[in-house]
């Protein structure tokens, strides 16, 4: 195999890079999901949403609105593109009102950041999912 042939720095950059992909995907989705459940005590299931063309991480609909939240593990700040697009494809999810989370590695931009002050969304770094709340 690679290893054995001398190539084990090529075989540790595919699992380093399919590794962050799983956590992204899988764990850190979950994890945020459990963060919402812990301390935002939503009255409701929450897990994944799609159709054939869209996909919402976190989703969680009841009689009294719907929460949706999109998860960005990335190594850098995570821009106002990812609570425009979960704005966008709220009306294919639940009911109004609305309340929007988006999770994050690596925090925010500033444009982010006024994006979510005037639209009332929730920004959730790792400080804040584990300790410094």
């Amino acid at each position: 195999g690679e290893i054995e042939s001398g190539r084990a720095e090529t075989v540790l950059a595919i699992v380093r890079k399919e590794l962050d992909e799983w956590v992204g995907r899988h764990v850190f989705e979950r994890a945020a999901a459990e963060y919402l459940a812990r301390y935002e005590r939503v009255p409701f299931n929450l897990g994944p949403w799609w159709s054939k063309t869209d996909e919402v991480d976190v989703a969680g609909v009841s009689k009294s609105g719907t929460l949706l939240a999109e998860c960005k593990w990335s190594t850098t700040p995570v821009g106002p593109d990812a609570l425009d697009s979960l704005m966008a494809k709220s009306s294919l999810v639940g009911r109004a009102p609305y309340t929007y989370y988006v999770f994050s590695r690596a925090g925010f931009t500033a444009s982010a950041v006024r994006l979510a002050a005037e639209t009332g969304a929730h920004l959730v770094d790792l400080k804040e999912m584990y300790g410094e709340r």
